[in-house]
């Protein structure tokens, strides 16, 4: 039992947060309409500057409104402001509009956070595009976001950051000797105090000098669903972070140089002196440069890399990238499709890129990896496409199984001479073994990694060559099915992985059962019900779906809703082979396919049977899930489809709108010629 004293300090605590809480204010920024010497407190009290709303400390429940369409020049800093876990200080928008536009020309950033904690910003547009600074800062670097100090909790979202570039260029190794260091993020914390819980999501990020996201010394923190698009040098570099989840996102063209400020070189993430950190989800893209330029590549000194669930394109530099000094860290579960085009000596390439390389590159030093796991990727690189491999003394220990190669031309061995003085007995330590070749005799005879006893055969690919992940599902029952091996700890491996060897679901989320498939996607033998007309049950409440054309319905629009008994045409539908490993439902009761429509709902994709032909939003992925149901995944949104309860109690309408399959996102079929229910 507390004593009488400390009862009444706790109690006092406890007033004094009830009542910063109860004394939260709103407080309104209007560039052309406002005052700085108004309250700020209403619309029509609003103030004007960005100077006049950083001056002012914000406390536990705060809110800092800034109209839509207007343009405030300058930075919005908040220093010292914290709100509570349950009370945050918001940053956001009123009015009607585009978001509100910070114009951070000669700052250092357009917002900055320092020594602050639990801050919730979204809907703001920046551009922080040269100028000599006037704010007292570095004239060689820019910022669209900056976060520093002891900072802690902070969650942006929905910001649109454009056009990043310092005054000044700085020396560099890029295309140029010298780069614009524009970071549309900058997150540093310190190495007694590093950032914690900080969150980036759903953000625009787009051309900018240098990085997207500049990170160092951040903890416990995630960057996902964002969107970045002509990154000069590489787009997410976490330096010295524990405890990061990269998910979702997607990097379009890293390395780029369309403008001459740009560096010119990168990779769409590498970290670098980090721990347990897991890259999955993400998409990445064209990546460019005379060196590196992967789509993800792991660099120096970290420990628990996982990159999984990754879809890769056309990056230059490669595929899977492995530096020395690293310890268990794996690539998994992707699909790569024509990286590693790179060739030395052509468009100032300092380098061959390479498909898979593991490097002992470290510091300028040579220290090998130990532990590097590579194990069910789906590969792909096309007839006359540059095609190597590189293994560099000291390369570590290495384990690279159950891999789908499908490379139509022939493969190098492109480790370069002077790294091949390998130790005796090294190729001992490089376990290549159980991956599946479309041909023989893709690498060179004298490759001494080369396994033994490949397995070669055509794993019918749905259409290699194509440019989406679905178009490298091999045909159910193909000779990829169950022959992968149970991946465990390569011989003198302690630990694994931190996250564990073993996955549950493949690429898109299919259940593995019994031995895992080869490759990066698990198709089973049960085929998908095409060419056959089904009824479709809701598993979340065991309602057939109709096609609701009638009551709470539209005839122009057909909703699909979880809410009939009915076994007629109107719950019936044809599933229908869409090409590329998709399907396409094709509704009995009017004729018409069924579509995710983005058009009548752009937040929750709702299904109406209203189409009269198949294009990417009448398209969807049948999944098969390992307790007899299904699931559907669209390509119009991708996410998958959701009998959702709490959109409409009484209908359940079907939504694509969901990142993970649960009750509600999975569906059992019938075949009413056998009134039967079918179970996979």
């Amino acid at each position: 039992m507390m004593n009488g004293r400390i009862q009444g300090v706790y109690a006092l605590l406890i007033s004094l947060a009830l009542t910063s809480a109860s004394n939260a204010a709103t407080y309104y920024l209007d560039a052309d309409g406002g005052n700085d010497n108004n309250t700020g407190t209403s619309q029509s009290a609003a103030w004007k500057s960005l100077d006049k709303a950083g001056s002012h400390t914000f406390t536990a429940g705060d809110t800092l409104l800034l109209q839509r369409g207007d343009t405030f020049w300058g930075k919005l800093e908040l220093k010292d402001d914290s709100g509570t876990s349950s009370s945050p200080v918001t940053i956001g928008a009123y009015g009607s509009g585009d978001r509100p536009f910070i114009g951070a020309y000669s700052r250092y950033c357009g917002i900055y956070i320092y020594n602050s904690s639990h801050i919730s910003i979204r809907d703001i547009e920046i551009k922080a595009n040269g100028g000599d600074a006037i704010d007292g800062m570095s004239n060689s670097k820019r910022y669209g976001v900056y976060i520093g100090g002891n900072s802690s909790n902070i969650t942006i979202d929905n910001l649109y950051v454009h056009d990043i570039y310092p005054y000044e260029a700085t020396e560099s190794e890029g295309i140029n000797p010298t780069t614009y260091m524009g970071n549309a993020f900058g997150l540093f914390g310190t190495s007694s105090a590093p950032l914690t819980d900080i969150t980036v999501k759903n953000c625009q990020i787009d051309n900018v000098g240098f990085k997207a996201f500049d990170m160092k010394y951040v903890d416990s923190s995630k960057v996902v669903w964002n969107q970045m698009e002509n990154i000069g040098g590489p787009a997410i570099v976490p330096n010295t972070c524990n405890d990061l989840i990269v998910r979702g996102n997607v990097v379009d063209g890293s390395g780029q140089y369309t403008d001459p400020r740009m560096h010119g070189r990168g990779s769409g993430i590498w970290p670098i002196w980090c721990e347990d950190v897991l890259i999955e989800k993400n998409t990445f893209m064209h990546a460019r440069g005379k060196y590196d330029s992967c789509g993800a590549h792991i660099d120096m000194g970290n420990k628990n890399v996982v990159i999984q669930y990754n879809l890769s394109i056309d990056n230059e530099g490669g595929f899977v990238e492995i530096l020395g000094g690293n310890e268990n860290c794996a690539y998994r579960y992707n699909i790569s499709i024509n990286d590693g085009a790179r060739i030395k000596g052509e468009d100032g390439a300092l380098g061959d890129g390479h498909v898979i390389v593991f490097s002992g590159h470290y510091s300028g030093e040579r220290t090998a990896s130990q532990y590097s796991y590579v194990y069910n990727n789906t590969i792909y690189v096309k007839e006359g496409q540059h095609c190597s491999f590189g293994l560099e003394a000291p390369m570590g220990t290495v384990l690279v199984a159950n891999n789908l190669f499908y490379i139509e031309g022939d493969a190098l061995d492109g480790t370069p001479n002077w790294y091949k003085d390998y130790a005796a007995g090294a190729e001992d330590g490089v376990y290549w073994k159980n991956n599946v070749y479309q041909r023989a005799d893709i690498f060179p005879t004298d490759w001494i990694f080369y396994e033994t006893d490949p397995v070669i055969g055509d794993p019918e690919l749905a259409n290699p060559g194509g440019l989406t992940a679905t178009d490298y599902i091999p045909a159910a029952g193909s000779l990829v099915t169950d022959r992968g091996i149970t991946i465990t700890k390569i011989p003198g491996d302690t630990v694994g992985l931190n996250v564990g060897l073993e996955v549950s679901t493949d690429y898109f989320g299919n259940p593995i059962e019994g031995a895992p498939d080869v490759g990066a996607i698990e198709v089973g033998t049960t085929s998908v019900p095409v060419g056959s007309t089904v009824i479709v049950s809701a598993s979340g409440n065991g309602m057939n779906v109709w096609a609701n054309g009638g009551t709470g319905g539209s005839s122009e629009n057909w909703p699909l809703q979880a809410a009939s008994t009915g076994t007629g045409d109107w719950v019936r539908y044809t599933v229908v082979d869409a090409g590329g490993g998709y399907i396409a439902l094709k509704s009995s009761a009017n004729g018409k396919y069924v579509c995710a429509d983005k058009g009548l709902d752009s937040s929750h994709w709702p299904l109406a049977a209203n189409r009269t032909e198949i294009g990417n939003w009448e398209k969807f992925i049948w999944i098969n899930n390992s307790d007899g149901t299904f699931s559907l995944k669209s390509k119009g949104s991708g996410k998958y489809v959701c009998a959702d309860r709490n959109l409409d109690a009484n209908r359940w309408p079907l939504v694509a709108n969901r990142t993970e399959i649960g009750s509600w996102e999975k569906f059992y079929w019938i075949d009413p010629a056998l009134s039967l229910w079918v179970k996979n």
